[in-house]
């Protein structure tokens, strides 16, 4: 099944169990002895009522221990039907309609929060603001659809990171995509940052490990961008464009 978690969906695997006024929502690990959470209801009411959350991390001696923990009030509704994913859905967006674009992307949760905000207009979608929290550093404007990597697909988009430096900081405009499959992550990006075109992936190994690659092309700071899957060669691409010449970066 997928959740929808931080303005896209995400799969997962999870278990409802149901006794009486009571029931329990718990996360199947994607890893042996993995990290979990699991959210414990009590009903007052057929769609409403109470909850407890708990989130579980092995430690050294191989047992579980609470991380995080919250309680609350919950209300039960259904997604409308706008609101599930799309599946093999393929777009173009000139960003010159926010009714429009409202149609593809979902509004990122986190986008309002940190005195961040994502705006369409001009031909545009822009991150405006001033950040409040340096911990929080990457923000997502994601698609409503779903894509298989069984067919040939392209995630395009001219970007731009061309501001003027007050210090040294550094920041990317990146386009690409998040996949997951059986707990492990994978993500693929490439777009222009304060220091020129630049490439990465990540992605996780079967012991629960992170890695990272990335990999800088020249000094231009926008330009065109894009992933392309290629099924044939069942290869994912990160390319630029010069010219008329798409060149690979990764």
């Amino acid at each position: 099944m997928f959740r929808h978690f931080n303005g896209d969906w995400q799969s997962g695997s999870f278990q409802w169990e149901t006794n009486g006024d009571t029931a329990k929502f718990k996360e199947i690990p994607h890893f042996p002895n993995g990290e979990y959470f699991e959210i414990d209801y009590l009903f007052s009411g057929s769609n409403s009522g109470t909850f407890t959350f708990k989130f579980y991390k092995p430690n050294n001696s191989g047992s579980f221990d609470i991380d995080e923990q919250a309680s609350g009030t919950f209300s039960l509704s259904d997604y409308s039907t706008s609101d599930l994913p799309h599946f093999d859905t393929y777009f173009s967006d000139d960003f010159t309609s926010v009714t429009a674009t409202q149609n593809y992307w979902y509004d990122n949760v986190e986008s309002p929060w940190y005195g961040l905000q994502f705006n369409v207009g001009d031909g545009e979608l822009e991150l405006t603001g001033t950040g409040t929290d340096p911990d929080e550093l990457w923000f997502d404007a994601n698609t409503k659809s779903l894509i298989s990597v069984d067919k040939d697909w392209i995630i395009q988009a001219e970007a731009y990171a061309n501001y003027a430096a007050t210090g040294s900081e550094t920041w990317n405009a990146k386009v690409g995509f998040e996949m997951e499959e059986s707990g492990l992550e994978f993500e693929f990006f490439i777009g222009p940052s304060s220091w020129g075109t630049h490439a990465h992936l990540n992605f996780d190994d079967t012991l629960g490990g992170n890695n990272h690659l990335s990999t800088s092309f020249d000094s231009l700071k926008q330009g065109t961008y894009r992933i392309r899957n290629d099924t044939a060669s069942k290869t994912f691409y990160a390319e630029t464009l010069s010219g008329s010449t798409w060149n690979t970066v990764m």
